[in-house]
Order: structure tokens, then C-alpha cells, then sequence
């Protein structure tokens, strides 16, 4: 190429602008508000689908929570939340129990991505579940003789973690004899917490969200025979209270 014909000579050319002037006098005498209003209803809504979201929740089990109405009447706070689970999950007899534990267990090692396939080879004969034991938010422990293992579940909504509480519940978990590769730590928050900062750092744990474990709840809960309908509506409170 010449020097005549150098290509860079083109970036000294001006380049045209755009004159808005003509459509904005256009639209100064055409309003096209009432056209677009008259046009719009004239475009097909796709026909609403229950069927998809029935099956993403599993409303097709008359005994989901999503069937009854929340308690709307106060906002609770962590403490009521946790220390409801564990009421519930404490109440009945020793059958009722012992499924309400292993339905809980079993969402959150879900939730954790452990498989669940363990929890029902490990086949426990009792449970225990508390709250806030060594600072824990819940704590179920299921056992077979001298085995054990459980979840260990930290619970936020709004509040952020603090340095070191992760680590004590892991030690509390560990001194509590449980086999620690079968048992599940899990923080969960109305959003997934991220993998960095302290949750990064403490790498037994696994954030997850309230959606994600009430749902996996309610599917581990379906076969079991162990719910009753204020457990329902406590549940259905907790999603309520989340979201």
C-alpha cells in the first residue's frame, strides 16, 4: 500500500452524526403511546402452566407445606426458627422422632452434596436433636449402637458469620465422636453464601440456601409418615419467614 493511500489517513475523516430532529418533530405530532397500548394486548400471552411449577415443588404431596397458610401474626427471629425445628423435630413418639431426624439429615446432607444414599444405609435407631448446644444453631445426631453421625446446621437470616464459629461447631462435631466424612456441615441463608471469605476458609462446611433446604425437606419428609399439620405450618412459616 502507498503512502498515499495509507489507511490511517481515514481516522481523520469526520464522521457524520445523527440528527434526531426529524423523528423527534415525528413524534411531537404522533403520540405513539395509544398505539402501543392497542398493540399490546393483540400479542398471545403463553397460557399459565401449573403443572411445571407443581412439579419443581412437588405440590402434587398432599402433605406439602405449601397447602396450608403461615403463621403471619409476628416475624421471628434465628433463635425461634432453630429452636422451632427442634421442637419439632423432638416431637411424637420414638418412630415419629427417629424419621422426623433422618428426613432432616438426609436434606441437608443434599444440600451439602453428600449423597443421601448413606443416611439410609446407616440404618440409626435413635436420634437427638438440640439447639444452640455449644453455640450450635441445630444440631441432629443420629446413631446405630456406638456410631454416630448427624448435621450440624449454622442458621442466618440477615446476620453475618463471626470468625471462629464455624470452627468450634466443626470441634464441637468432632468431640462429639461423629464420623465426620458421613456427617454434614451446612451454613444456610436466605441466599447461598459464597464460597469466600470465612465460609472459604473453613473448608468442611457448605453454604446453602433456605429454598433449597426446606424443598429438599419436604421431598426427604414425603415418604416417611412422620409429619402432622402444625409441623406443616411451621414449615411453611420458615419459607414465609425466608423469602
Amino acid at each position: 500500500m502507498s503512502a498515499a493511500a495509507d489507511w490511517r489517513a481515514a481516522t481523520r475523516i469526520a464522521a457524520p452524526r445523527y440528527d434526531a430532529a426529524a423523528l423527534t418533530a415525528w413524534f411531537a405530532r404522533v403520540d405513539p403511546t395509544p398505539l402501543i397500548r392497542r398493540g399490546l394486548p393483540m400479542i398471545p400471552a403463553p397460557a399459565w402452566d401449573r403443572g411445571a411449577l407443581s412439579t419443581l415443588f412437588g405440590l402434587d404431596n398432599a402433605n406439602h407445606c405449601f397447602h396450608v397458610a403461615p403463621h403471619t401474626w409476628a416475624k421471628f427471629h434465628e433463635p425461634q426458627i432453630t429452636g422451632g425445628f427442634v421442637h419439632f423435630l423432638n416431637a411424637g413418639d420414638h418412630k415419629q422422632r427417629l424419621a422426623r431426624a433422618i428426613a432432616f439429615v438426609k436434606a441437608a446432607a443434599t444440600c451439602a452434596g453428600k449423597c443421601p444414599v448413606d443416611i439410609d444405609k446407616f440404618s440409626a435407631t435413635s436420634a437427638r436433636c438440640v439447639s444452640e448446644e455449644n453455640r450450635t444453631d441445630i444440631l441432629v445426631e443420629l446413631h446405630r449402637g456406638e456410631q454416630r453421625i448427624g448435621a450440624s446446621v449454622e442458621a442466618k437470616f440477615g446476620h453475618a458469620l463471626t470468625t471462629g464459629q464455624l470452627r468450634k461447631a466443626l470441634l464441637h462435631a468432632r468431640k462429639s465422636g461423629w464420623a465426620m466424612d458421613r456427617s454434614v456441615l451446612l451454613v444456610v441463608a436466605p441466599r447461598p453464601p459464597g464460597t469466600g471469605g470465612l465460609l472459604g476458609k473453613n473448608k468442611s462446611w457448605r453454604g446453602t440456601s433456605w429454598l433449597a433446604l426446606m424443598d429438599e425437606l419436604e421431598r426427604s419428609m414425603r415418604d416417611m409418615g412422620c409429619d402432622d399439620d402444625e409441623f406443616r405450618r411451621f414449615r411453611r412459616t420458615v419459607w414465609h419467614r425466608a423469602y
